[in-house]
């Protein structure tokens, strides 16, 4: 017997006894309200002292018997009530679902102080369940909704909570720059990116264009970015990809920057992302970035004033006399007095560096000519 037929049976037994108490009552409630003269009937046979205890018995046969009918069908309204929940809480935060149920139980609260007064009434009992249903939906709706328009405000946390990132950082929505750039999957591999990782539909059908642009370098950006998703999928150990399919017209919106920032406010979720300009507008609007150049910058080898390196000049910078070169980790060096020493390698002197957003950029002055031979 499996878990579903267990279920079905526990409803049917539980329907069965709610039915036969439901009839019992009801049986009451007519008993009361009907004259005697309509009872003529038992006048004729030996349950003239026991006519109250015949309806009793005939109440609590008939809705019992409407128990055990109706219990297939409730336990199917309940299969599709789960599964509407279900879907309709796959993209809410944990704050949002808590905030829902607190606003259940001050309604439930809120609904029997009312109600009281009705429970010695006929049938005040089911007038009392139907109030509670009305103002528990109402005050779930009013707390959730309120939940929404104010995301940083939540029952079980406060402001300084969410500043920290003890909330939202388990919930990452990932952006095509990040998809793209390919690194956050090493970065994922070793376990320090953990939780729920958001890729919204909209991200995957941005890739899906890039990927089937007739320029060949953009199609290796978007395959890449694909490859990336497909390889978080499978890294079950660590985190949970999950893609929402919420639209341009669902988050009211015209771009998919526009998205990723409704769609983090929506969820209460981190933006991982590459893109500077992306940056600055989320934190505009009070969303969480975590911008995985930051992190690459953090990590890097520290260079300090009057470090000596050997570099390849490549090619000549902005400003005159300058040549450029790049480090093993990509960095850029810029050369004073460079240019004339493009094509060559050379042993710089750093002398200053500038830390940004964008990445790091390191500026050297010329010492000597690295030979060949010296290597």
């Amino acid at each position: 017997m499996n878990n579903e037929e267990i279920i079905k049976k526990g409803l049917s037994i539980f329907l069965f006894f709610v039915g036969a108490i439901a009839g019992y009552h009801i049986s009451q409630v007519l008993f009361t309200l009907v004259p005697d003269s309509q009872l003529v009937f038992f006048n004729e046979t030996f349950f003239v002292p026991y006519k109250r205890f015949a309806l009793s018995v005939i109440g609590i046969s008939v809705f019992a018997g409407v128990g055990l009918v109706f219990a297939p069908i409730i336990a199917k309204f309940i299969n599709l009530l789960v599964s509407v929940f279900d879907l309709a809480s796959h993209n809410a935060s944990w704050n949002e679902i808590t905030s829902s149920i607190a606003g259940l139980i001050v309604g439930l609260i809120i609904a029997n102080l009312l109600s009281a007064p009705f429970w010695t009434m006929p049938l005040g009992g089911y007038f009392a369940s139907i109030v509670n249903i009305i103002f528990g939906l109402a005050f779930s709706r009013l707390f959730l909704r309120y939940q929404r328009r104010n995301p940083k405000n939540s029952i079980l946390g406060n402001e300084k909570n969410h500043e920290l990132g003890f909330t939202e950082s388990s919930r990452k929505i990932l952006d095509s720059s990040v998809a793209i750039d390919a690194r956050i999957l090493d970065i994922a591999k070793t376990g320090f990116i953990s939780g729920v990782l958001i890729i919204p539909n909209l991200v995957l059908l941005e890739l899906q264009t890039i990927a089937d642009s007739t320029d060949p370098t953009k199609r290796i950006r978007g395959r890449r970015g694909l490859d990336t998703v497909k390889g978080l999928q499978k890294l079950t150990d660590y985190i949970d990809v999950e893609i929402p399919t919420d639209s341009f017209h669902d988050l009211q919106v015209s771009s998919v920057d526009s998205a990723l920032i409704a769609l983090a406010k929506k969820m209460n979720a981190v933006i991982l992302t590459t893109d500077y300009n992306l940056s600055k507008l989320a934190q505009i609007q009070n969303v969480h970035v975590f911008n995985i150049n930051d992190l690459g910058n953090a990590i890097k080898p520290q260079l300090l004033p009057g470090d000596l390196i050997e570099i390849d000049v490549l090619r000549e910078g902005k400003e005159p006399n300058q040549g450029v070169g790049y480090l093993e980790d990509g960095t850029m060096l810029v050369v004073e007095e460079g240019e004339a020493w493009i094509g060559k390698r050379l042993e710089v002197v750093v002398t200053s560096m500038l830390q940004t957003s964008a990445g790091r950029l390191v500026f050297g002055r010329f010492r000597r000519e690295v030979r060949m031979t010296e290597k």
